[in-house]
């Protein structure tokens, strides 16, 4: 095993993601076929090959799981039979983990502590799951799972996705969109935003007359405005504008 490459070690837990990166390894290696014994060769010096391969993708195997984990493969004498073995336990190929899954897939919900990159590639990580135990989700069932386990901030962008062709809404554009969504909803206000917030509080807590907030004032003008069908100053209203132009309040 190249040993500038530390693979994470299988402790018994996130199997899918141990399995991942192994298989990864295995591929860059041209080790993976040997995984699959029904294309085993017959020829003797093709057959030396793949008996070669199969030591070394034990050896990547054993190397990358914790000890503990081992006691399930010593009885396994090629690659194959553990990869089937760690398969059939952690895996849990039946009917009741099918089901299992299948409920966690359709009542997960986004949860405040997860990112929006987070949350998709656990939806993705669970689809993947169910195609493994012979349950594949086609793109529109992951794409309405993704937009049903949205929380309320999300609910214009809802409305907004609906609007999207059906030639669009794929799943790469659904993830795109929603990220960028996120980071609009969350990010930091701008420094104009923050003075005009500024001004609105001082506004609120000093009752003065005009003359002394024009004096004093956090903001750029402070004025009156008049309704047409205003006759006196009584009926004219005050308003403050902050020192981006915008209109704050309105008295």
């Amino acid at each position: 095993m190249d040993k500038s490459i530390n693979l994470q070690k299988f402790n018994g837990r996130d199997y899918s993601l141990w399995k991942f990166q192994v298989l990864v390894y295995l591929r860059a290696h041209d080790l993976d076929c040997v995984l699959d014994e029904s294309i085993k060769p017959t020829e003797e010096l093709a057959l030396a090959a793949w008996i070669q391969k199969g030591k070394k993708a034990q050896l990547i195997i054993t190397s990358s799981m914790d000890f503990n984990q081992l006691k399930f493969l010593v009885t396994s004498d090629s690659a194959a039979k553990m990869w089937t073995k760690l398969s059939f336990i952690y895996e849990q190929k039946s009917g009741v983990s099918l089901s299992t899954l299948q409920q966690k897939f359709y009542e997960y919900r986004k949860s405040e502590d997860d990112n929006m990159a987070s949350h998709i590639s656990d939806i993705e990580q669970m689809a993947k799951q169910l195609e493994e135990l012979g349950a594949p989700m086609a793109e529109s069932a992951i794409i309405t799972k993704i937009i049903c386990s949205l929380p309320s901030q999300f609910k214009h962008f809802i409305s907004a996705w609906d609007s999207v062709a059906q030639s669009e809404q794929t799943f790469q554009n659904l993830s795109q969109r929603l990220m960028k969504e996120e980071m609009l909803l969350f990010e930091k206000p701008s420094d104009d935003s923050a003075t005009d917030h500024q001004a609105l509080i001082h506004y609120n807590k000093k009752k003065t007359s005009i003359a002394d907030k024009k004096k004093n004032s956090t903001w750029a003008l402070v004025g009156r405005m008049s309704h047409p069908t205003c006759t006196t100053k009584r009926q004219q209203t005050r308003y403050i504008i902050g020192v981006n132009g915008s209109l704050l309040m309105v008295h």
